[in-house]
């Protein structure tokens, strides 16, 4: 949102919280803002006479909540009710727009434990690492539903191999990546777990690794390959300030 926007004048004096969102708000503005941070967590409770209350009630916003109204005797799907809203509250612009409907359309029929993987892995993807290891923990952390098949636990798990890796805690990567490949039984697991031990384990320990699984000693010389075709694509010498824009780069 490059643009100038105008904000409503009204403020509720009692706030309305998202149902599975832990916020309480009190503007238009700040309700759009809450929902389109977690289009993963939004479900039809959303959908509900309380909100159309709140809207008119505290806003007076009329026209909004009489519409949201229609949105929900239509029995529209959740997505194009979300919508509906963001398009009235004039705060998106239309590529905005676009953007959040390819997100509703992507996460339409998921169960509740795929959208909040979907959330963990922007948030993995986006360089929120601290975020995104809290979020694979709560997935972990909570019943496993037979709604999802298998191999999604061994996803989560893997996915929080690679946050731990992205902060250096190879020691807690690599447990990760062993659980994940107990689950999925894929190969590219076994080759980040080997990797991952290769960097926190002392060269004993590592040897001695390697000499448990004729599989790990595999993955170990495929590793090192792949790490030696980089550094040999690495220049001897970079220009000093590239480095300095790197570092600075990684710690931001």
């Amino acid at each position: 949102m490059s643009s100038l926007i105008l904000c409503h004048k009204q403020k509720a004096t009692q706030p309305y919280k998202l149902a599975h969102i832990r916020y309480q708000v009190f503007t238009i503005e700040e309700l759009a803002y809450i929902i389109c941070d977690n289009l993963y967590l939004i479900d039809h409770t959303m959908m509900s006479e309380s909100l159309c209350h709140w809207i008119e009630s505290e806003l007076g916003l009329f026209a909004l909540a009489d519409g949201l109204r229609e949105q929900i005797a239509k029995r529209v799907s959740i997505g194009d009710f979300v919508l509906y809203f963001l398009r009235n509250t004039g705060i998106y612009t239309r590529p905005e727009l676009a953007g959040i409907k390819a997100v509703l359309d992507k996460l339409e029929g998921q169960e509740e434990v795929e959208r909040q993987k979907h959330k963990a892995d922007d948030l993995l993807n986006t360089g929120e690492y601290e975020n995104a290891i809290l979020a694979y923990k709560k997935i972990l952390a909570a019943p496993r539903t037979e709604s999802v098949d298998a191999t999604f636990y061994g996803q989560v798990y893997a996915c929080l191999g690679a946050c731990y890796g992205k902060l250096f805690f190879y020691a807690e990567a690599a447990k990760a990546y062993a659980a994940a490949y107990q689950i999925c039984n894929d190969y590219d697991m076994i080759r980040a777990y080997i990797y991952a031990c290769r960097q926190y384990m002392t060269a004993e320990e590592y040897h001695l690794l390697l000499a448990e699984n004729d599989l790990f000693k595999v993955a170990d010389k495929e590793n090192s390959k792949l790490i030696q075709s980089i550094e040999d694509s690495v220049p001897e010498q970079y220009d000093a300030d590239q480095l300095v824009k790197w570092k600075n780069s990684y710690r931001t």
